[in-house]
């Protein structure tokens, strides 16, 4: 099927030009750096400690904001210096020569045996969110569909898991630094994820869940956990989909998981980090209305 059309196809950039440069300045600016006399696109940085500095122009991070959608350099401090997700480093080995591998952080331990691999799980988690979005564009085309619905439902259920994995890290580290309330001990037994964040909120931010529901947001995390709901608790005895409807659950990811999670962000007083900026900008999937034609000259229709 490697000549037939896609039924979705994703977009090449995760910000538009306009997207891009905004985000850039915005960032440079609210990390101390004046505007430059000869205005921003002529300008260049110098980034890293004072004995490994590297010069960077506006263009190159442009560039990189718009392929990837966030702000090299600086979004990678931000993220090493977080009180709550920096600190922590991936490790992986394919030597077997070592016995075992050890990691801890906050009371958590966990010894591996070569070869091995440990990765912060809120950064490999969103970069299962973006595969998957990729893989179901590119096995649209296989017209049994089957890789192209297997790896939606391994989509759903990485958006819900990294929510989960969000709240989780805070809890692990407000209880190793001795966080104590009613409200925290009660979110620490709460399964019900709609439960978990009201409770995540009042204990992190002060704030009660009205703080994060009245917009798009939560209406299209709720979409997500209703799909992936669907998927788990299944009651019906086949396996249905309209791809037409694909884009748009693939869409949901933007606002309804990265653009959530930045809104706590926002709640809590801290600037977003690398892997909900990389989900919020997730580039944009379309559907193909696709007529199929003998000769092979199909019409093709794109629409979100």
């Amino acid at each position: 099927m490697a000549d037939e059309p896609y039924f979705l196809e994703i977009e090449e950039n995760h910000l538009s030009i306009g997207e891009a440069k905004r985000l850039v300045t915005e960032t440079l600016l609210n990390n101390g750096i004046k505007s430059p006399k000869g205005g921003w696109e002529r300008a260049s940085f110098l980034f890293g400690p004072p004995d490994k500095q590297e010069t960077v122009t506006f263009q190159k991070l442009f560039s990189i904001a718009r392929k990837h959608g966030v702000v090299a350099y600086i979004q990678g401090n931000i993220d090493r210096t977080d009180d709550i997700f920096g600190g922590t480093f991936g490790i992986s080995s394919p030597t077997m020569a070592f016995g075992t591998i050890s990691s801890s952080y906050a009371g958590f331990s966990r010894i591996l045996k070569p070869p091995m691999t440990d990765q912060p799980v809120e950064y490999e988690i969103s970069e299962d969110i973006m595969f998957y979005r990729e893989e179901i564009c590119l096995f649209s085309n296989e017209y049994d569909f089957t890789f192209c619905t297997r790896y939606y439902r391994a989509y759903l259920t990485s958006c819900i898991a990294l929510v989960d994995a969000f709240i989780n890290r805070h809890i692990l580290l407000y209880k190793f630094r001795g966080q104590n309330s009613q409200e925290f001990e009660e979110l620490q037994r709460t399964s019900r994820l709609e439960d978990r964040l009201e409770l995540f909120l009042k204990v992190s931010t002060g704030k009660d869940l009205t703080a994060i529901n009245g917009g798009a947001e939560w209406i299209h995390f709720k979409n997500l956990r209703r799909l992936r709901n669907e998927m788990t608790h299944i009651n019906s005895p086949s396996l249905g989909y309209s791809i037409t409807e694909f884009a748009e659950h693939l869409n949901y990811a933007k606002k309804g998981v990265g653009g959530l999670l930045r809104l706590i962000r926002q709640l809590q007083g801290k600037q977003s980090l690398g892997f909900i900026e990389k989900v919020r900008t997730a580039p944009i999937i379309y559907f193909n209305e696709i007529t199929h034609k003998a000769d092979g000259k199909h019409i093709i229709k794109r629409r979100k």
